[in-house]
């Protein structure tokens, strides 16, 4: 029963990224492009990759921490 909640806390996890990535990934796309034909693609690649390493890293803490404060609950219970 553990595993299934924890694997639970792993989907919800996994479907906010992917909600992220549903909903910011075409416009990421259009001002990529839109960079590429104005010249400005070196300057987004500078500012967009530690945006990105910092939201990947952001949602990987909040995961950790819904895991982290599931595991307490349930060791509270036992």
């Amino acid at each position: 029963m553990q595993k299934k909640q924890s694997g639970s806390n792993f989907t919800d996890f996994l479907r906010g990224s992917f909600i992220f990535l549903k909903f910011l990934f075409p416009i990421a796309i259009v001002i990529v492009l839109v960079s590429v034909f104005a010249g400005l693609f070196p300057y987004v690649i500078v500012i967009g990759t530690p945006i990105t390493v910092a939201y990947i890293l952001y949602r990987f803490l909040v995961f950790l921490g819904a895991k982290a404060r599931h595991n307490t609950k349930i060791e509270k219970i036992k």
